[in-house]
């Protein structure tokens, strides 16, 4: 029955979550994603989940690499799954892979335009890319519009100011 498994994978799911250890998480949730991949694609809805559960465990313990594995294995079998494209959008820019952090930050922005953590980020990036100012323009001005107590609200409009400068001369 397809929704007995639906549901004993959201209860392992869950039950997983309670795990203390992130590496033991990680470790439930490769087993439980074994079990689920060979089964694909109308298990992918759950599996995706779990590569991305498993990307986020991975992230918070900076190991980066990895995490840019797993959401790359949740976008695989999700291509639209935001959460995985966010996370790995962050990953590739603290992995110092620009032009991949972007691309990811950008498809993401399709499916969410209230997230202002990631229009500073793609912001920045298309200033220190030198891909295009008025995108970068247009997303700084929308991070500022959105978030108004981030600690870097200040250097963002300082930022704006002298790509505005620059950008009219």
């Amino acid at each position: 029955h397809e929704s007995y498994f639906y549901r004993s994978t959201y209860a392992m799911n869950t039950a997983i979550k309670t795990i203390d250890d992130p590496r033991r998480q990680i470790e439930a949730f490769k087993k439980l994603l074994e079990r689920l991949v060979p089964n694909s694609p109308p298990r992918d809805r759950e599996a995706h989940l779990i590569a991305y559960n498993i990307g986020v465990l991975y992230e918070n313990l900076h190991e980066r690499e990895r995490a840019v594995d797993y959401y790359e294995l949740s976008l695989r079998l999700s291509p639209d799954e935001p959460r995985a494209l966010k996370g790995l959008g962050v990953s590739y820019y603290v992995l110092t892979k620009y032009e991949k952090s972007l691309e990811a930050l950008e498809k993401y922005i399709k499916y969410f335009k209230n997230d202002a953590e990631v229009y500073k980020l793609a912001g920045v990036l298309y200033h220190q890319l030198n891909l295009s100012k008025p995108k970068a323009i247009e997303y700084l001005s929308r991070f500022l519009e959105l978030q108004k107590n981030d600690p870097d609200v200040e250097r963002v409009k300082t930022l704006l100011q002298e790509l505005r400068q620059t950008h009219s001369t």
